[in-house]
């Protein structure tokens, strides 16, 4: 995909032949729309369009707590206690 400014500008030096490179640019420069204008007129119908959903926490079950662990850590051992 070319360059919305170049695009505009080879269509308006066919249109206008006999101008030179400089004097082409800077007429073309008023007709030109920058697509930044049309990009942000499109983001505020998206953003309308789409809301954002709240993010619900999850609730713990009522009578379940958190396990809270000791500082240390427990060392298993690999034999089997009898």
């Amino acid at each position: 995909m070319a360059n919305a400014w170049i695009t505009h500008l080879t269509q308006f030096r066919k249109s206008h032949k006999g101008m030179s490179l400089g004097d082409a640019m800077k007429a073309a420069k008023k007709t030109y729309k920058s697509t930044k204008k049309a990009v942000k007129k499109v983001a505020k119908v998206v953003k309308s369009v789409t809301k954002k959903r709240r993010r619900v926490k999850k609730r713990r079950r009522s009578g379940t707590k958190k396990r809270r662990r000791s500082g240390k850590k427990r060392r298993r051992s690999s034999k089997k206690r009898r």
